[in-house]
């Protein structure tokens, strides 16, 4: 995908796919590639408002308590509301940029991840882990433990439609195999107007392809 990736509709920005991937996973065989594009940095909201002549280490040492850093996650333990951020950086990251600052001014940090991201085991344990120094035979990265508001499709679920969610069942066939089965329960027209925020999504083209 080629183009400018900053044009507007409206009032709204629209950001090309990919455009503000700083991280990703791809299949070690097969798969798909994002296609070269524009990349964005990082977006500072103050008041709902972009301020787009502020950085994110201008933003870091203004931040203040009742303020929200949105990060996502690559690995999830729901049970302890912990989650992982893998760090294929020296330098840590984005993350090992932010979460000083985060806890040190009291912010709210939200990680939006996916249920597919969890994993067995507690994420500290993980995190240690991660952090031998021994030999490896491939990259290994490191982990960045975090805490804070977590996210997944059944804080959603609640947060769009108002009903009680809970995962039954995960995995599948024929571009299921990440899938999980949530089901959600409440009033009648609430659990209605879930259904249908779900089906509305249903059928995305996949991020890279």
């Amino acid at each position: 995908m080629h183009g400018n990736a900053d044009r507007r509709i409206g009032n709204r920005r629209k950001i090309e796919r990919g455009a503000f991937v700083s991280g990703r996973v791809y299949p070690a065989k097969g798969g798909h590639r994002l296609q070269p594009t524009q990349t964005l940095s990082d977006i500072v909201l103050i008041n709902g408002k972009q301020a787009p002549d502020m950085t994110l280490a201008d933003a870091l040492q203004k931040l203040k308590p009742g303020d929200v850093v949105i990060k996502g996650a690559n690995a999830l333990d729901y049970r302890r509301r912990t989650a992982g951020v893998l760090i294929g950086s020296s330098s840590s990251g984005t993350i090992g940029q932010v979460y000083p600052h985060v806890v040190a001014r009291k912010a709210t940090l939200i990680i939006p991840v996916g249920l597919e991201k969890q994993i067995p085991g507690d994420i500290p344990s993980v995190s240690a882990s991660l952090r031998e120094p021994i030999e490896s035979l491939t990259h290994e990265p490191s982990m960045f433990p975090i805490t804070g508001q977590i996210i997944t499709e059944i804080e959603a679920l609640d947060i769009l439609s108002g009903v009680a969610a809970f995962q039954a069942a995960a995995g599948g066939i024929g571009g299921a195999e990440g899938a999980v089965w949530i089901v959600f329960r409440g009033p009648r027209d609430k659990v209605e107007a879930a259904l249908k925020l779900v089906q509305s999504i249903q059928g995305e083209p996949p991020f890279a392809g």
